[in-house]
């Protein structure tokens, strides 16, 4: 019983972390994409 409740705790614990790595990585992508605009356009 206790176990399960740790194994659910993990699974939440990881589940979370997913979910900041791929922000993350969104936000970086985004931020990319517009640098780049952003250069395209100077030139």
């Amino acid at each position: 019983m206790l176990e399960n409740a740790l194994n659910d705790q993990n699974v939440n614990n990881i589940k979370r972390l997913l979910k900041i790595l791929i922000e993350i990585l969104f936000e970086s992508i985004e931020t990319i994409v517009h640098y780049y605009d952003d250069k395209r356009s100077i030139i």
